[in-house]
């Protein structure tokens, strides 16, 4: 472990908190939509989950991602994709994931 760079103090003595952020990481995608990836529900753990907000802050949707997403590189989010990269956790080898969704259409005359 004292090899390793980049690891919390907290980390290393193991003092990890008993609780957990409500989020793992905020992104901004290709549109003004604001990405906010949270924990999955325990029962699918094997996926990546978005909530969807609007400039305004309104919640759009939720993007399920049926394959855990490596935040770094950060994944890139558009209109009706979101591409990333997952590692197999046996042979650790890197694949590149297109998740293709459709959210639904803005109100008409909704400011930008």
């Amino acid at each position: 472990m004292d090899r390793i760079e980049g690891v919390a103090p907290e980390i290393r003595t193991g003092d990890i908190p008993e609780t957990l952020p409500h989020l793992i990481s905020v992104h901004a995608g290709s549109s003004d939509r604001i990405w906010v990836e949270r924990w999955h529900p325990e029962a699918v753990p094997e996926s990546s989950y978005f909530d969807v907000l609007e400039y305004d802050g309104s919640h759009a949707a939720t993007v399920v991602v049926p394959v855990p997403l490596l935040n770094d590189p950060p994944p890139y989010f558009g209109d009706d994709v979101v591409i990333g990269i997952t590692m197999d956790p046996e042979t650790e080898v890197h694949s590149a994931v297109v998740s293709r969704f459709r959210l639904a259409e803005r109100a008409q005359g909704s400011v930008r």
